[in-house]
């Protein structure tokens, strides 16, 4: 959006910024670390963190994440025309977004 504003208003003179106070939770934190466990055991397949450039609820909450997977090969179309998720997939984040809750429900 940054290059968009800058070329159609070039110019103007216009500086456009965008400051949002930065929010980052260690992969080892123990609310990551179950959260990969959690993937882990329902896919079979090794859990990966990404940063994301744009903001979420998350940064409301001291420690909070996102946690929503992308399997891998499924297309990325978020946030765009014609978003969807398939069913399966739907599903697939429904049953891991569940079996999340009930870990982080559990005694330490």
């Amino acid at each position: 959006m940054d290059e968009k504003v800058k070329e159609n208003f070039a110019g103007f003179g216009i500086e456009y910024t965008l400051s949002l106070p930065t929010h980052h939770v260690p992969e080892e934190s123990p609310l990551v670390s179950a959260l990969k466990q959690v993937y882990e055991e329902a896919t079979g397949e090794k859990a990966y963190c990404i940063a994301l450039g744009g903001a979420t609820y998350a940064r409301a909450f001291p420690n909070a994440v996102t946690f929503g997977p992308l399997f891998p090969g499924q297309p990325k179309v978020e946030h765009g025309p014609d978003e969807y998720i398939e069913i399966d997939s739907l599903m697939k984040n429904a049953r891991l977004i569940a079996n999340a809750i009930a870990k982080l429900c559990e005694e330490p």
